[in-house]
């Protein structure tokens, strides 16, 4: 018969060996050393690169005009910089070329109007002058001893025919003629004009400070009706579309007309 063998415990010194042996064994292994990537590896590519390839769209529109843009990074801009960023500098700083239009008034200058490349302002000196836009040259000036205004010239505007209407603080609208210095006046306010306005049908509206506003045939030269139930102080400015018509007072008031009623 076989005997049954109980397998013996190692012994202290045996395991003390084993794990010396191990101890040696993993000793003897070389550790190499981590190696970081050198200064010159990490290096940004040049400016150059950058150039040559863009690696946005932002890069790509500041490379292809960077005259016309500013430097400023998208991603660290908020959205007002970044629309000031993509618009041309010659907004911000004015045109390339000015003029002055002579002669000059002398005097402050209290409304404009620029119509079929004519400009006519007007001014405290009681008149008007008249300047082609494009050239700068002057074509007239709208006062005389028979005919204008004999106060500031407040408000102006322009026909397509070439008739300007004017308004000053004398309570007077002037309706001149579109080549000779010869006027109509408009009576009806009691007040300083301060808006005129008229459309293509040759209607215009005027607005006063006695509180009112005034409809006009210009062909005519006659008055339609009166806006005058509305505002209790002068009125200021006023909107008109077909025939809605929005006015602001000095009484702080709006009001919406309808001049077809």
């Amino acid at each position: 018969m076989k005997r049954n063998t109980v397998p013996r415990r190692p012994s202290a010194s045996s395991s003390a060996g084993a794990s010396n042996s191990a101890a040696s064994s993993f000793s003897s292994k070389r550790v190499e050393p981590i190696r970081r990537p050198s200064p010159q590896t990490s290096r940004p590519p040049s400016l150059s690169q950058h150039r040559s390839a863009p690696s946005s769209s932002s890069d790509l529109r500041k490379v292809r005009n960077p005259a016309l843009y500013d430097d400023v990074d998208d991603q660290e801009t908020s959205e007002p910089a970044r629309e000031r960023s993509s618009q041309p500098a010659q907004w911000r700083t004015g045109p390339l070329h000015s003029r002055t239009l002579e002669p000059s008034h002398g005097r402050p200058i209290y409304c404009m109007s620029i119509k079929n490349g004519q400009l006519v302002t007007g001014s405290a000196d009681h008149g008007l002058r008249v300047y082609n836009i494009r050239s700068g040259a002057f074509q007239r000036e709208l006062f005389s001893k028979q005919y204008g205004h004999t106060e500031w010239v407040t408000t102006c505007a322009q026909l397509d025919d070439g008739r300007i209407l004017s308004g000053g603080m004398d309570s007077q609208l002037c309706l001149w003629d579109a080549r000779a210095v010869r006027c109509h006046k408009l009576s009806g306010h009691q007040g300083s004009i301060s808006k005129v306005q008229v459309d293509d049908k040759g209607i215009g509206l005027s607005a006063s400070y006695d509180s009112t506003i005034l409809v006009w045939d210009l062909n005519t030269r006659t008055g339609l009706q009166s806006l005058g139930n509305g505002h209790k102080m002068a009125v200021l400015d006023f909107e008109w579309i077909q025939s809605l018509v929005v006015s602001s007072g000095r009484d702080g008031t709006v009001c919406v007309w309808d001049v077809n009623r």
